[in-house]
């Protein structure tokens, strides 16, 4: 296996990913909670965006450790 260092695009492609599924958990609960609509989308928006761009950071930060095998290369 080959290591390559991530670029800070391809570091934030990966957050988005996990991110998906970070927002639907995050709306579900505060929605459950609230049941208020627009302060549920508020906070999972805000909470997010910090996250995500923290995120794509920490996997840039740590990159030479992760793995890429030929068909995840961009």
């Amino acid at each position: 296996m080959a290591i390559k260092e991530l670029t800070i695009w391809q570091a934030f492609r990966r957050a988005i990913e996990w991110r998906i599924v970070a927002v639907m958990i995050d709306f579900t609960v505060v929605f459950l909670l609230t049941r208020k609509l627009v302060l549920s989308v508020g906070i999972t928006s805000i909470s997010n965006g910090v996250r995500t761009v923290v995120h794509a950071f920490w996997i840039k930060k740590r990159g030479h450790e992760v793995h890429i095998t030929p068909d995840e290369e961009s």
